[in-house]
């Protein structure tokens, strides 16, 4: 009866492997013997014993010289159930399981560069655990399963932790720099960065690894990189900057973390992880701070786009207060007259003209600049018509200045809608 293997219950072939050919665990000695009907070795007559292993077998003594130093993949394994858990929990929240909107993934810590450049640095982290939807993170974590064990092993779980973290951030970091205006998510970026830290380890330990042991990555690589492309070209915000990042960022990380497989290797594992997570932690957060400090102009128009909102608040309450006050008796028009257009209205240009330098981000943005810009200069307008109207009682004035409110509150239902 033939044997089977005891992690993926793939039937075993009729040769000796310590290893299992489809998922690569390491067999038990009582599941690695001779299968049934293998020839035996006569070595006395009426004794029998089974044959030897094949040890000359390059990609079997890899694998079992891996296994040896890492016994088991234990930190994909936990990166996997992680993101399947917190998938799980924004499905059961009422979020879309097939295209979320960027609002419902904002919430769950997206990356976002008007956000995670204005003080919620922790995006930079959090996105990559939050995903765009059922295929997103079905094809990021069965690429995942097929690449991670393999890195691991050869990183150690503590380094290729350290890869991944990394990677990821690296991935965030460039998402922020080349693309600010893209709500971002998922473990693309690390995921990259894994296949990233495979090359920079195939750099540095060319001749001890056999091509065999990779030939297993092939098929989930380029099933990965299909996907990405694909999507890349059809879709219109798939965050290529952070798939980049997070590939480069791996590919230094497996270059500083490789070393030989061997006691001496593994022993001088814990230095080499403590430098690539504590460069690539400083790196990073050097980064972050100078994009803050020096924010790309999708950045810099949400927060003139929040200021000239505070603006627009308080301009309103003081129109508003200052008229009831006018009907009351209790206010100078032309006092007030001349505190509109001494006090409010330069403000308003000044917030008006800051905007408009900040145009040619994007169509979109501009597009969106463009009524908001429109509707900053009606209220301009609006309040110079009614200062005028205040101060010298012109009703002709004051109906103008009416019209041109009622035209800035139809931008602001448009600007509302976009």
């Amino acid at each position: 009866m033939a044997q089977s293997c005891p992690h993926c219950a793939a039937p075993l072939p009729d040769t000796w492997d310590a290893f299992c050919g489809s998922c690569r665990n390491p067999l038990p000695e009582t599941e690695a013997a001779q299968p049934t009907g293998a020839a035996d070795v006569v070595t006395e007559p009426g004794a029998t014993q089974p044959a030897e292993p094949h040890t000359d077998d390059p990609t079997a003594r890899f694998w079992q010289t891996l296994t040896e130093i890492t016994p088991r993949p234990t930190v994909t394994r936990v990166l996997v159930a992680i993101n399947l858990v917190i998938f799980g929990l924004m499905g059961a929240s009422g979020l879309s399981l097939n295209q979320p909107s960027p609002a419902e993934l904002l919430k769950w810590g997206a990356d976002f560069g008007p956000s995670t450049l204005n003080g919620e640095w922790w995006r930079a982290l959090t996105c990559m655990f939050v995903h765009i939807g059922i295929l997103h993170i079905l094809m990021n974590m069965w690429v995942l399963s097929a690449t991670g064990p393999l890195v691991e092993r050869m990183l150690g779980n503590a380094g290729f932790l350290v890869a991944y973290l990394v990677s990821g951030l690296g991935g965030s970091l460039a998402s922020l720099w080349l693309n600010p205006g893209v709500v971002s998510a998922g473990a693309s970026g690390a995921v990259f960065g894994i296949y990233g830290a495979l090359l920079g380890l195939l750099q540095r330990q060319r001749t001890s690894i056999p091509p065999a042991a990779l030939t297993g990555l092939k098929n989930s690589g380029l099933g990965f990189l299909a996907y990405n492309v694909f999507f890349g070209l059809t879709q219109p915000n798939i965050d290529l900057a952070a798939h980049a990042g997070g590939f480069v960022t791996g590919f230094l990380c497996g270059l500083v973390l490789s070393r030989p497989f061997t006691p001496a290797g593994v022993a001088a594992r814990p230095t080499r992880n403590f430098v690539t997570g504590f460069g690539g932690f400083v790196v990073i957060t050097v980064g972050l701070t100078l994009l803050s400090l020096a924010p790309p102009k999708i950045v810099l128009i949400d927060r003139e786009l929040e200021r000239c909102e505070e603006l627009d608040k308080r301009a309103r309450h003081f129109i508003r207060t200052g008229h009831e006050r006018l009907s009351r008796g209790d206010l100078d028009g032309k006092a007030f007259a001349e505190t509109i257009e001494r006090s409010l209205l330069p403000e308003w240009r000044e917030a008006r003209t800051r905007l408009a330098a900040l145009r040619g981000t994007s169509s979109h943005d501009d597009a969106h600049l463009t009524l908001v810009l429109d509707y900053m200069q009606l209220c301009e307008e609006e309040w110079t018509l009614y200062a005028e109207a205040v101060r010298t009682g012109d009703d002709r004035k004051a109906q103008e200045a009416a019209n041109k409110h009622k035209l800035a509150d139809a931008l602001v239902d448009k600007i509302r809608t976009r």
